[in-house]
């Protein structure tokens, strides 16, 4: 009989602690709607769609003219309000402002370009004393590996492919001083003779550009060399 009679009680508690779990079970629902309604959306732009011009050599120049942009969600706010600037072959360009805006190759010859992107990087400093070189797992996302580490193997990932242009945005963010001087270093290293465009609000990382131009909120304010700029 007491044994029952606790039953009942233990019972009729759990009954009553029920009514959070249907909460929180409707609140899941109701943000796995809203997650498959995200993965379910067809973008205008298919980045995998193998149709549209695709050219046979790029120079690494190009314009922009008269641009402006507003995000779908936001559409009546300009994020960019009609910029124009010209950027030419191999120069290495830095946009700065608040926070906010071929043939088959083998497998010995890509574990060259491999090693050696990583070296242009930086980031084989740190990849021989790891336990098995370039053979070792980093995890999911290289969440074994530092925030320094991780953005040289970006970059690392950007030159073995031999980009004409390569694009930077915040590269240094969030890192260490000493981590920042090895990225600097691997990104003054991956930019040259190509066209390279950063995007930061760290001056400090952009010294060696051939031209900085200045935003302030949605528009272009000035620009020139740092020494120009500097000097103002």
């Amino acid at each position: 009989v007491i044994n029952a009679f606790f039953a009942v009680i233990i019972s009729a508690f759990s009954l009553a602690n029920i009514a959070l779990d249907l909460q929180a079970f409707a609140i899941a629902v109701g943000a796995g709607a809203k997650i498959l309604e995200t993965i379910d959306l067809v973008p205008p732009i298919d980045s995998a769609s193998p149709t549209g011009e695709i050219p046979d050599y790029v120079e690494g120049h190009f314009q922009f003219k008269n641009v402006s942009f507003s995000y779908p969600s936001r559409s009546n706010v300009k994020v960019l309000d009609n910029i124009s600037f010209y950027i030419e072959s191999g120069k290495s360009v830095a946009i700065v402002g608040a926070s906010g805006l071929g043939k088959k190759l083998s497998v010995e010859e890509k574990y060259k370009m491999i090693k050696n992107a990583c070296e242009i990087s930086n980031a084989a400093e740190f990849i021989v004393r790891l336990p098995n070189q370039y053979e070792t797992m980093v995890g999911e996302g290289g969440i074994l590996l530092s925030g320094g580490q991780k953005q040289r193997i970006a970059i690392a990932r950007a030159i073995v492919r031999d980009p004409k242009i390569l694009f930077l945005d915040e590269a240094t963010s969030a890192l260490d001083s000493q981590s920042e001087k090895l990225v600097q270093d691997a990104l003054n290293k991956a930019s040259k003779n190509r066209t390279t465009i950063i995007v930061t609000h760290q001056l400090s990382t952009i010294r060696n550009a051939t031209k900085i131009i200045v935003m302030n909120e949605r528009a272009v304010i000035e620009y020139g060399s740092h020494y120009e700029l500097i000097a103002k």
